[in-house]
């Protein structure tokens, strides 16, 4: 029989949270993800790094929350969060200038830093800005790659003695009386059922707490609100730049890298695995982002794609903007009397460590553990200090410099591992990803190491197959990777492997397919169809499944 201080339901950045804090305190935990890590909500941001500009007037609670955690952030996750700084801007005829002063209120009364810039100076900081920016404050935005981020806190669990275990479901609760005492597990990846025990049970599951709950009889009011985004093929910005007004659809973009995304909608949802993008929505988050930047109508569309928002307290059909994105620690001993069980919801990406640092404070206290939280001040894997020079490195392995910068700007310190397996094995030095620069070092790394059992696995962790092409030069390379590499994969497997992650790339190109990408779209299908007949055997998987 298997034994644990605690078992964390929940593969996103909170339950990956939990399972670090609580393991840097001492204790026996295992984390259940029914996917993979970062599959769910947050996986689906924007990656923003929120300063708390943008919940200083409805929100404050959130918006101190913010202000305070994406510092702390900035120290212990360097080499996935980023300090790009934002813009709130309020278009002249189309903003209304009288939001000024409730922002300038706001952002004192929250401790939120801001400066305000004149009209030449927001120009000059942003050249692709609309002219006719009225209005404009500085403040501490920033911007975060969540699955690296998320791979790496599980990784340093799983390095203090965690047990990390991906596509593996709870699909019931252990009980004793009123007493929640383990989970029954469905292992999707070798098809077995097995049970866990814990003294408690931490339900991290975000837009799905409310199912999960239900397994042990509790409702919790949770409404599953979704966002829709459009990725673009430039960085139109340096920094994040959203719309000096109340939050609303289209009126923030963010840099990522090379890219840049366009967000969001809040629109209620009835079930939190449902989560559509419509053409309609498409079309919004590029009219709005437009009046950001004109320039967004000349950009190349790459992919759309959802999120849902777990809105704590909310019923279906209530307004998701009206409700507040703080968080919320259930206990449900003294909420529903049912020891055990305790549940973390609500929330931001940004506050996913504070939202931890509470829940693990709760467990510590019912189980009588003098144990501080220090998760604050202890740096992700690959955020400590490095001397790396991707110069020097790419003169000696002979390889390109983008290469190794990206490989750096990646993995930081822990790229040093990277680099050695391309001095052992040239081969590995091969690009698999020309649009991303990764090389098949790096994809052996994350194979290795971080719970990468499939092609999306694979790109989540390495951003392989998320530029232009969106996987139709690099899947067949990334595939032969997979095949190398993983232990465990036969070649139905791989070729189910390559029509699943076409699939889920089909998903978000689909809504932007014209010019540039529609022709970029054609190149991969004659790819896939003429050099591994792929048509064909989706045609036959799809019969098979009937």
């Amino acid at each position: 029989m298997e034994r644990f201080d605690a078992i964390i339901i929940g593969g996103g950045a909170t339950g990956a949270e939990v399972a670090r804090d609580l393991t840097l305190r001492g204790l026996k935990t295992v984390l259940l993800e029914r996917h993979d890590l970062s599959s769910g909500t947050s996986g689906r941001s924007h990656g923003l790094l929120h300063s708390g500009g943008r919940y200083v007037v409805k929100d404050k609670e959130s918006a101190r929350e913010c202000a305070e955690e994406s510092k702390i952030l900035l120290e212990i996750a360097s080499n996935s969060v980023h300090l790009t700084g934002g813009l709130f801007v309020g278009i002249s005829g189309i903003d209304d200038p009288e939001f000024k002063d409730q922002f300038i209120q706001g952002c004192r009364e929250c401790n939120v830093e801001f400066k305000e810039l004149s009209q030449k100076e927001t120009l000059q900081m942003e050249p692709f800005i609309n002219e006719d920016v009225e209005t404009a404050f500085h403040v501490n935005d920033g911007s975060v790659y969540p699955f690296r981020l998320i791979v790496e806190t599980a990784l340093q669990a799983a390095q203090l003695g965690a047990s990390i275990r991906t596509y593996s479901e709870v699909i019931a609760f252990h009980k004793d009386n009123m007493a929640i005492t383990g989970v029954r597990v469905k292992d999707h990846r070798k098809g077995n059922i097995y049970d866990l025990y814990a003294d408690f049970v931490i339900n991290a599951t975000g837009v799905w707490a409310r199912k999960i709950a239900e397994l042990a009889d509790i409702h919790i009011p949770i409404t599953p609100s979704k966002g829709v985004m459009v990725i673009i093929d430039r960085r139109l910005f340096t920094r994040v730049v959203n719309r000096l007004r109340f939050p609303a659809n289209g009126d923030i973009i963010v840099p990522h890298i090379s890219t840049a995304i366009i967000g969001t909608t809040s629109v209620s949802m009835d079930s939190p695995d449902e989560c559509p993008v419509t053409a309609a929505e498409v079309d919004e988050m590029i009219r709005e982002g437009a009046i950001l930047s004109p320039f967004v109508k000349e950009a190349r569309m790459v992919r759309a794609y959802a999120g849902n928002r777990p809105l704590l307290g909310a019923e279906p059909g209530e307004e998701g903007r009206e409700i507040s994105r703080t968080f919320k620690v259930l206990d449900h001993e003294t909420r529903d009397g049912v020891s055990g069980l305790i549940t973390i919801t609500g929330g931001k990406l940004t506050t996913y460590r504070l939202m931890a640092e509470k829940t693990s404070d709760l467990v510590a206290k019912k189980l009588g553990i003098r144990a501080d939280c220090v998760t604050h001040k202890t740096k992700l894997p690959g955020a400590e200090e490095h001397d790396l020079n991707f110069v020097e490195i790419a003169k000696k392995l002979k390889i390109p410099w983008l290469l190794t910068e990206r490989t750096i700007g990646r993995w930081e310190a822990a790229a040093k591992t990277i680099f050695a397996t391309m001095e052992e094995n040239p081969a590995t030095r091969l690009t698999a990803c020309s649009c991303e620069y990764v090389s098949n070092a790096e994809v052996k790394y994350i194979i290795d190491k971080m719970w990468a059992y499939s092609l999306e696995d694979i790109c989540k962790r390495t951003q392989a197959g998320f530029g232009i092409c969106q996987g139709g030069l690099c899947t067949l390379k990334l595939a032969h990777q997979l095949f190398e590499y993983s232990k465990d994969n036969e070649i139905a497997d791989i070729q189910k492997a390559i029509i699943d992650f076409i699939e889920e790339r089909w998903k978000g190109t689909k809504f932007v397919l014209w010019m540039n990408q529609l022709r970029q779209e054609l190149l991969s299908q004659s790819v896939f169809s003429c050099v591994g007949n792929y048509d064909q055997l989706h045609k036959k998987l799809l019969e098979s499944q009937e």
